[in-house]
């Protein structure tokens, strides 16, 4: 009896449609196998030819176990989880998905400028405990906001904000890309440098993927800049912001809020600045966190399985046209 091959999934999201993926696209020609930690028998290792990788850490160790790996497709936009440079001395592609999330991360960002500007949650914290206090907060016409990152995520995060009539949005990215350049221009948003994003905003969204260059990148001395009534959103990766001196700031009223949707350790619930917010969100704080959910709606999870999907059959078969390679 001849065994089929196998793809290994090491993403959560992924492996609850696999019914729309096997229907759809793999068409019953590969087994299918869930895993929390890459361990397999021998022999079930030597089957595997490709792997649907979430956000496990992915290093030449992991690798090894799979002698006849091809391909490891990302459920996702960031690839800092996974050590490239070992994939390509073994020959493994390596491909991603990006763009598909972004309409429901700025859609999610979009909720928590206006959840912060408006003091939503302390407000809604007061009525639970039979305060009925009042908060003034800012309306969009009044604000300037900083897009930290003007990819697929800042440029959509852009044109909502134009549309919904922001005061001034201004912004900083790597490079001055046409793309970027004509986004700019389109919805007015000034292309300064980065210290000047966080100092003239009155919210500061991070959207920037995790590299070496951007680890930090957001650290105590530009966190210092912003003003008290500012506040941040990060929905790139956590270890782009100093956690801890962001927790610090925010404490000590240095900074008017902020709004967590990703951490440098997910669970984060046994680190002190998490710990610290915690606190301080229950005791009235401008607080929001939430689970690393921004993308998370339906039908955009479903599209993206059937990228990632097509990225592994099309590596499998050579076919490496519109198939994003890292």
């Amino acid at each position: 009896m001849n065994q089929k091959p196998v793809i290994l999934i090491a993403a959560r999201g992924f492996w609850n449609e696999r019914g729309l993926a096997n229907q759809e696209v793999f068409q019953d020609r590969f087994e299918l196998i869930r895993t929390d930690d890459f361990k397999l028998s021998v022999d079930m290792a030597e089957r595997v030819i490709a792997l649907v990788l979430g956000d496990k850490e992915c290093g030449d160790e992991v690798m090894r176990l799979f002698p006849n790996l091809k391909t490891i497709a990302r459920n996702g936009t960031g690839y800092n989880n996974v050590d490239l440079a070992a994939a390509r001395l073994k020959g493994i592609r390596v491909t991603r998905v990006s763009g598909l999330n972004a309409k429901p991360v700025s859609e999610f960002v979009l909720g928590l400028i206006l959840a912060l500007s408006r003091n939503i949650v302390p407000m809604h914290s007061n009525m639970l405990g039979g305060i009925w206090q009042k908060s003034r907060g800012k309306s969009l016409s009044e604000m300037t906001v900083g897009i930290v990152g003007v990819g697929s995520i800042g440029r959509l995060l852009a044109e909502k904000l134009h549309a919904l009539g922001v005061g001034n949005l201004i912004g900083w990215n790597q490079s001055r890309r046409p793309e970027v350049l004509e986004i700019a221009d389109k919805y007015g948003l000034k292309l300064v440098e980065l210290p000047q994003v966080m100092s003239a905003s009155d919210a500061v969204v991070v959207s920037v993927l995790l590299t070496p260059e951007t680890t930090n990148l957001i650290g105590k001395n530009l966190l210092s800049l912003m003003r008290p009534d500012a506040f941040l959103v990060n929905i790139s990766r956590g270890a782009v912001v100093d956690e801890e001196v962001l927790a610090e700031l925010v404490m000590a009223k240095k900074i008017g809020g902020a709004a967590l949707d990703v951490f440098s350790s997910e669970p984060p619930f046994d680190q002190l600045f998490m710990k610290k917010l915690i606190e301080y969100g229950k005791n009235g704080g401008n607080i929001i966190l939430s689970p690393h959910s921004a993308s998370l709606t339906k039908s955009t999870e479903q599209e993206i399985v059937l990228k990632v999907t097509r990225n592994v059959v099309n590596v499998l078969e050579g076919n490496l046209e519109g198939v994003e390679i890292l």
